[in-house]
């Protein structure tokens, strides 16, 4: 926050790998490591923890919490530490809990209850989803016995509902706002998206070559550790395909002719481009177009092979962030650099759980399956 200047409630601003939400009295920002002493002692208070269904709390120790920040680098909720505006740490909240957008979570610490600060982080939260997402319905799920939490949802609105699927053994209230968000920036996968196998004549023939069933050699490389761990940027890409060779039973010759034949039916989406071309022109609705995929450091070489580097801005690749999609975090580095908020974005991309984690995230999104059926859906939801 600025100091001197006054910020509006529910609005925010995207930094690191989330949102800050400004509250009258209290502030919602992203985790970090700094908070596991924190969270550790909220999670381990039976109090707090009683009404989601752990009364003595859920014994979290050192070891545990860091297990749990591992694991949290690939969720796609969006979790926040709610803080007064001194930047003490008082609760956590967030949305996208359980693979459902617009699931909350808000939980205080025994010492602020009763202030009238979970009302204010509720109501910030819920001004920032309506106002800055293409969220249009957000879900609590009320503990029958917890009367203050029932109060205040009553208060902001919120109503009994059916519960989502799946979720029969909880009690679910909603709140739902209607008004139309239009995107106005792109952001593009790559593989599969704007790079299609076209012809995959190289890859049965190797399968023929080795002996293995269909769409072995595809398993080999996109289902592998190593092709996960360049994606990551553990590994560099030439001991990612060391590996993969060394799991076929390749020589490095036979390998290299391998590789070399995996790719030899990749085609640009050239279709696709050109309707890029067109949304970038004067005129179109469309202010930005970002490239965000998850892929080694490879791509930089097939962006200028191609001459599409220019098309995107900013490029983000998986193996220079450390974090793959469709982890909630890699999406808001993305609105980061961009400069928008979710509401803004059109995330585009062929693999379903990807899709699922940008509107966890509260992205617009669209499933790539041709390029037709593409290029028609976001022409629907641009302006």
């Amino acid at each position: 926050m600025v100091s001197g200047k006054k910020v509006s409630r529910g609005l925010g601003r995207v930094i690191n790998d989330g949102p800050t939400i400004f509250g009258a009295r209290v502030t919602l920002r992203p985790v970090t490591p700094a908070d596991l002493p924190f969270l550790q002692s909220l999670w381990n208070d039976g109090q707090v923890m009683q009404y989601v269904g752990a009364p003595a709390g859920l014994g979290m120790t050192g070891e545990k919490m860091a297990q749990w920040w591992d694991k949290c680098q690939s969720w796609t909720a969006t979790h926040l530490i709610v803080e007064t505006l001194n930047g003490v740490p008082i609760g956590e909240s967030g949305w996208g809990f359980v693979d459902i957008p617009g699931m909350l979570e808000l939980k205080l610490a025994r010492a602020h209850w009763g202030q009238g600060l979970a009302g204010d982080a509720l109501e910030a939260l819920l001004n920032y989803i309506f106002d800055r997402t293409a969220i249009r319905e957000v879900i609590v799920t009320p503990h029958r016995e917890n009367t203050a939490a029932r109060k205040l949802y009553r208060r902001l609105g919120f109503q009994p509902t059916s519960p989502p699927p799946n979720f029969n053994h909880f009690e679910c209230w909603t709140l739902s706002r209607s008004h139309p968000q239009f995107p106005n920036t792109l952001i593009f996968d790559w593989g599969g998206v704007l790079m299609r196998t076209e012809d995959d004549r190289g890859r049965r023939y190797w399968e023929a070559q080795l002996g293995l069933p269909a769409g072995a050699a595809d398993r080999a490389v996109f289902e592998s550790a190593a092709w996960r761990e360049a994606q990551l940027g553990l590994c560099t890409v030439g001991e990612c395909w060391t590996a993969i060779g060394r799991s076929l039973g390749l020589t490095p010759t036979r390998l290299a002719q391998f590789r070399r034949d995996f790719w030899a039916g990749d085609q640009l989406n050239r279709p696709l481009i050109q309707r890029i071309h067109r949304w970038r022109a004067a005129g179109s609705p469309v202010a930005k177009i970002a490239l965000l995929s998850n892929y080694s450091p490879e791509l930089d070489n097939l962006l200028d092979e191609h001459q599409v580097r220019s098309l995107f801005n900013p490029v983000i690749v998986s193996a220079y962030e450390g974090i793959m999609k469709p982890a909630s975090r890699l999406f808001w580095r993305a609105l980061n650099r961009i400069g928008v908020s979710p509401a803004e974005a059109l995330f585009v991309d062929d693999f379903s759980g990807n899709v699922a984690g940008a509107r966890s995230v509260g992205l617009h999104a669209v499933q790539f399956r041709d390029t037709q059926q593409a290029s028609e859906e976001i022409t629907r939801l641009l302006p």
